[in-house]
């Protein structure tokens, strides 16, 4: 299954990002930072990801947020 996940490089994102990979899927992630990577896509919400990317791809995990640890 070919996944994107928002928020994939994150708290639970990652790790999720590591076992879909180690089951076999083809997982992409956003990222705010500039990347040429095919398996990272840039992305600043509040923007809207383009259907034509979005339609690449069988699922769509939306992990992307504010952190829960932001000001403790």
């Amino acid at each position: 299954m070919n996944i994107l996940i928002t928020g994939g490089t994150g708290f639970v994102g990652a790790p999720l990002n590591r076992e879909l990979r180690n089951s076999g899927h083809s997982v992409a992630v956003t990222t705010r930072r500039k990347s040429d990577s095919k398996e990272k896509l840039t992305w600043n919400p509040p923007d809207l990801i383009p259907p034509e990317i979005i339609s690449k791809f069988d699922a769509v995990i939306n992990l992307a947020g504010e952190s829960i640890a932001s000001g403790r």
